[in-house]
């Protein structure tokens, strides 16, 4: 599955995650019994937000490497992250 890119919106404590279209992905205002600072609310949000290009990249790193070139243990790191995000 491909996703597109988010963006993120950020107004008077609500954080909201946009498609490029301006659909909202994910509105909220910080996880309950989590730290609520701003900058904790904000760093979480930049996260999310990146997470449709950080697959991409992952998913195009795990296809140019071998576990001769970096390492089995690092490549089965990469197959782990991809299938976390794809919800395996």
């Amino acid at each position: 599955m491909k996703h597109t890119p988010w963006k993120l919106f950020y107004k008077h404590g609500v954080i909201e995650i946009q498609d490029q279209r301006g659909n909202v992905i994910v509105k909220w205002t910080g996880f309950d019994g989590a730290d609520q600072s701003e900058p904790v609310k904000v760093a979480n949000a930049r996260l999310i937000a990146a997470a449709p290009e950080l697959l991409e990249a992952l998913r195009h790193i795990r296809k140019i490497v071998s576990p001769h070139l970096i390492g089995a243990e690092e490549c089965d790191k990469l197959d782990a992250a991809i299938a976390k995000a794809k919800g395996e």
